[in-house]
């Protein structure tokens, strides 16, 4: 396929009312996006997509933005429409709001420095999944992700937030979310044994149907990753939860385990007001 090096595009329904150029419905550009290296796609006003899929691998450095006061990106359909990002790099979401008729997901698998901010999430299943690089580097990686003044809420039969850090020893992933809220269905954070800081500041999750608000599960790795970096301790890993708060959910917060640990990694988890 053709490489786009950079360039900016302005995304609408309604391309009439645009002045600025070039602008497309959000249908020209969907599909396979993986060429949109350096790319900036400023959405106005409602930008609709009907059983089609944004797919973007291994690009770097795109921006998806609202530009104007309520720009909004829906879902329609009676199949399943996914925004999917893998293996990719410095991808920033912000100002958007992501609405659903039927089914939609946004995936992101690998994707490192990731920050969404000023974002409402309407029916979508965000889905984060952390997995062991190729090869071990020289050095230990460290990688982003920031969730900041997001808003999530999840139709019944979507399902929660599912946030899976299984990258063994092979980087270092740091996770801010700060004014994120949760409603209606649980954020679901499972553990595989990786090196990770979360961090949850200033968030609320409430009105989770039949089920916890947040759950924190530990699991065993069984292929663990095994990257040694001469001359770097690996320090203990923090999950800090910090004003935030529960409410109006059948439980609050859960933690589980499998039956057994090797305990190869350390976590501490940190409540306080």
């Amino acid at each position: 396929s053709c490489s786009v090096s950079s360039g900016q595009y302005y995304v609408s329904d309604d391309c009439s009312s645009v002045t600025q150029s070039p602008c497309n419905p959000l249908l020209v550009y969907a599909g396979d996006m993986s060429q949109y290296n350096n790319t900036i796609f400023y959405f106005i006003g409602t930008s609709s997509i009907r059983n089609y899929d944004a797919i973007m691998t291994a690009i770097k450095n795109v921006t998806l933005h609202g530009l104007d006061q309520s720009p909004s990106i829906n879902c329609k359909g009676v199949f399943k429409t996914s925004i999917s990002i893998h293996s990719s790099n410095n991808i920033t979401i912000s100002n958007s709001s992501f609405f659903r008729s039927k089914y939609g997901k946004i995936h992101f698998y690998n994707a490192f420095d990731v920050n969404i901010s000023s974002s409402v999430y309407n029916g979508y299943q965000l889905v984060i999944w952390y997995n062991p690089l190729p090869v071990c580097s020289d050095e230990l990686p460290h990688y982003s992700l920031i969730l900041a003044n997001v808003n999530l809420t999840q139709l019944l039969d979507v399902g929660g937030m599912e946030l899976e850090i299984n990258h063994g020893n092979s980087y270092n992933v740091s996770i801010i979310f700060d004014h994120l809220h949760s409603a209606q269905w649980p954020l679901m954070l499972e553990l595989f044994e990786s090196i990770c800081n979360f961090f949850i500041i200033k968030s609320s999750f409430d009105n989770a149907n039949q089920s916890v608000s947040f759950s924190i599960k530990f699991g065993e790795n069984s292929t663990p990753t095994k990257c040694s970096y001469p001359g770097i301790t690996l320090v203990s890993n923090v999950v800090l939860i910090e004003e935030s708060q529960f409410y109006n959910n059948w439980h609050g917060f859960e933690i589980t385990t499998d039956q057994y640990l090797p305990g190869t990694m350390n976590y501490h988890i940190i409540i306080k007001s």
